[in-house]
């Protein structure tokens, strides 16, 4: 397989789709054609870019609309992203809805990159422990055997870290497992709320944005799902449209989960007083306090916990190692005793106790016996 072909199958980042949509709403605002648009940035852009750009850019030659251009470029531009430029592109307003795609963009990136700055710390901690560790082997068994068992388990950690940062994330974007887990966050407690507030942001600001730019409401709203890149959600917005003429908009949004009961009377009083791009703007600000919250949370708690179960295998090690010291030198001074009574056995065996005498002791008796004999 070629290197080209290859690159078909990897995903580019979605920095680069930031930087591409921040571009084409400044220079479509400045009065460029999307063709003109398009050169223009992918004469700066990086070779994997410029690649998935020739594509677009031939589509716009060709008469494509934006939306149909952006979509012949799936590596960098994602369906919910095309859905969303889609709406805008409806009422003739394409750099609003690369505004609206860059600031969408930016969250998530803003999003993932403090998910992954919290868990820095745990890992850091567990690699530390793998080191750390297996010291004891250096003294008890040798460099082999500690080397040995700290490889082994960086391995362990490798692979494991592969399979968090790599495996996880490939099987969860398939389409089946990914409906189906994002279908079960909108039931379950912390931390799936932090999901869930993620979507309700998300759906609120396009959904401002799209209002505030002209968009009928069954658009917008089919629109704002769709960015929220929950196929659930884009399935289940259908109702919240055909329940508009008869409830309108605040009822099917908290029957869909989108708004909380305790949000309601914003969005009520938003949408009677004629104020409803403010009121969504004001949930949109609110849903992505809660998402940060939950999120500072969720790492708090996950390097607390690492830290706890570290703290007790640390522990659990040295008094592993006291014991097995103790044990040793217990050995040692029963192996050192038994020589010692060997030893002293075999030299009373040896020893005639009738011709015993101290050192010194025969000049001591003819000195007294003179003694006497010079005083009689």
């Amino acid at each position: 397989m070629s290197r080209r072909q290859r690159g078909r199958f990897v995903r580019i980042s979605r920095a680069r789709a930031q930087d591409i949509y921040v571009g084409f709403g400044q220079l479509l605002q400045a009065g460029m054609s999307p063709v003109q648009a398009c050169s223009t940035i992918r004469e700066s852009a990086a070779p994997s870019v410029a690649e998935e750009l020739d594509r677009v850019q031939l589509a716009l030659e060709t008469g494509c609309d934006v939306p149909t251009a952006f979509a012949r470029a799936p590596r960098l531009f994602s369906r919910s992203d095309v859905s969303v430029l889609t709406a805008f592109n409806d009422v003739g307003d394409a750099a609003a809805g690369f505004q609206s795609l860059a600031e969408h963009v930016d969250d998530v990136v803003r999003f993932r990159r403090t998910l992954i700055r919290g868990l820095v710390y745990p890992l850091a901690v567990v690699l530390v422990a793998i080191v750390v560790l297996p010291l004891p082997l250096l003294v008890s068994r040798g460099a082999s055997a500690y080397f040995s068992v700290a490889v082994t388990r960086l391995g362990f950690f490798a692979v494991g870290l592969l399979s968090v940062f790599w495996l996880l994330p490939m099987v969860g974007s398939t389409q089946t497992i990914a409906r189906s887990i994002r279908s079960v966050a909108w039931r379950l407690p912390w931390p799936a709320t932090i999901w869930t507030n993620h979507v309700r942001a998300v759906f609120h600001r396009t959904l401002a944005t799209s209002i505030g730019s002209g968009l009928e409401l069954a658009k917008a709203l089919r629109s704002a799902a769709a960015a929220t890149n929950d196929e659930s959600l884009m399935r289940r917005i259908g109702s919240a449209v055909v329940a508009l003429p008869q409830t309108g908009l605040a009822k099917p949004l908290v029957d869909l989960g989108l708004v909380r009961a305790v949000d309601l009377v914003v969005l009520t009083s938003g949408e009677r007083s004629g104020a409803l791009v403010e009121s969504l703007s004001v949930l949109s600000a609110r849903y992505h306090t809660a998402r940060n919250a939950g999120l500072t949370w969720f790492n708090r708690v996950i390097a607390c916990v690492v830290t706890a179960i570290m703290v007790v295998v640390i522990a659990l090690s040295i008094i592993d190692t006291y014991r097995g010291i103790t044990r040793q030198t217990d050995t040692i001074l029963d192996a050192i005793g038994s020589d010692a009574e060997s030893l002293d056995v075999e030299w009373l065996k040896d020893m005639d106790v009738n011709s015993f005498t101290l050192p010194g002791a025969g000049d001591g008796l003819r000195e007294m016996s003179t003694r006497g004999g010079s005083r009689r």
